[in-house]
């Protein structure tokens, strides 16, 4: 098989959704960090009374509601 040639279609489109999947949960981690992060600092100067109103991507969800 020579190296330099290209994979097969439909191994490459699947690479680059991978790659896309991978980036979006990557981005929605960080919003979610960022989000915890402002709150925790927030509670940290003794703001008790901290909830994160807007809601989570699904797989992060129940954490925004035990934190509220």
């Amino acid at each position: 098989m020579d190296e330099d040639a290209p994979l097969d279609p439909y191994v490459d489109a699947l690479i680059m959704d991978l790659a896309a999947e991978a980036e979006r949960a990557a981005e929605e981690t960080a919003q979610v960090v960022a989000e915890l992060t402002a709150q925790l600092a927030r509670m940290a100067r003794g703001a008790l009374d901290c909830a994160i109103a807007a809601p989570f991507p699904p797989a992060y969800e129940a954490l925004r509601r035990d934190f509220n």
